[in-house]
């Protein structure tokens, strides 16, 4: 009997710049300097029970396994900035003359994101994974020559995860008689967002928050899968053996974007299936050998690849969205191999 118990955690702190041109004005270069900042936390917990049986007059082995596992991946404040500014200009009595200086792209509308100054993302994911298995198996001896070495097995896993995300952004505030204050977009990225900044101020408008969350930017998912097995290993003689067994899984899928709506469920559905599986060997001598083998795998959409929430990663400026119609891949094996073992 053995207990495992793992407690990770790991944190990272970033700051991410990016400097290039934009020549949307071929007579007129644009440069551009975009920053982001931010820390992640994560940390996973596991705990594992493993326990091994022999029963000696019926000669058969049993292990079973209790897993549980909590991951939580945190991103407080994830912020950017975003400045521009034109290499020269023509016309030198243009009134944007002063746009040569670098100037922070801030929205005079509702507009807000990361390409935007002032843009900040809030995320937090807490998964929970419960499972056990279990797995007997006996050896059968039909004569000296020919073996039987039977397995039998069976699985529940339960996952369930909470995915939470708010984005806000600043814009130009022009309201009742009051007018943005334009020389503000020219303050530095480290005291542009002060408090005194920020509405109404004494030198005309400031700032205003926006939130720009979408509906699906949260989820909660549920997946529960059974499965079991049974195959043989059969020893015919030294030369030739045959491993062969079949795995039937029953899994379910949910991702809702407010799970406390009946009407939000995103994905729903549950699929049953049956994967064979037979491996022949042939020991042509000591040192070499045949082996033929067929085999049906899957391969499940994650939840991240569902879900509708859009992130957008800082690194390589992609927006990443998952498409809740996927499905799942059916994938059949075959594999011819000669081996040696020198």
């Amino acid at each position: 009997i053995s207990l495992k118990n793992l407690l990770s955690g790991s944190a990272d702190n970033k700051f991410i710049t990016s400097n290039g041109t934009n020549n949307y004005n071929e007579e007129n270069v644009i440069n551009d300097r975009i920053n982001t900042r931010y820390f992640s936390a994560n940390q996973i917990v596991s705990s594992q029970l493993n326990t091994e049986h022999f029963i000696p007059e019926a000669k058969i082995k049993i292990n079973f396994n209790a897993s549980y596992s909590a991951i939580k991946r945190t991103v407080p404040n994830l912020r950017y900035t975003a400045y521009g500014k034109y290499d020269h200009f023509n016309d030198p009595s243009s009134p944007y003359l002063k746009d040569t200086i670098y100037r922070a792209y801030v929205s005079n509308s509702s507009s807000t994101g990361p390409d935007y100054s002032g843009f900040r993302v809030y995320s937090e994911l807490d998964e929970k994974i419960v499972s056990s298995k279990v797995d007997v198996s006996r050896l059968l001896k039909i004569n000296p020559s020919f073996k039987i070495d039977v397995k039998v097995g069976g699985l529940y896993q339960k996952r369930q995860r909470q995915y939470d995300l708010r984005r806000f952004g600043l814009a130009q505030y022009s309201q009742g008689g009051v007018y943005f204050n334009d020389s503000l977009l020219y303050v530095s990225e480290d005291k542009i967002f002060a408090e005194e900044n920020m509405g109404a101020t004494p030198f005309g408008g400031g700032f205003k928050a926006l939130e720009d969350t979408k509906v699906d930017d949260n989820y909660y998912a549920q997946s529960v899968l059974y499965a079991a097995y049974g195959m043989g290993e059969f020893k015919f003689t030294e030369k030739l053996r045959i491993i062969a067994g079949a795995r039937y899984e029953n899994y379910t899928q949910k991702l809702t974007v407010d799970y406390q709506k009946f009407d939000s469920v995103y994905v729903n559905n549950t699929l049953a299936d049956i994967l064979p599986s037979i491996n022949i060997i042939y020991n042509l001598t000591e040192k070499t050998a045949v082996r033929l083998a067929y085999y049906k795998t899957l391969n499940r959409p994650e939840f991240r690849e569902l879900a509708g929430a859009n992130w957008y990663d800082p690194e390589t400026r992609l927006s990443n969205a998952g498409n809740p119609n996927l499905i799942r891949s059916d994938i059949q094996n075959v594999d011819v191999r000669f081996e040696v073992y020198p």
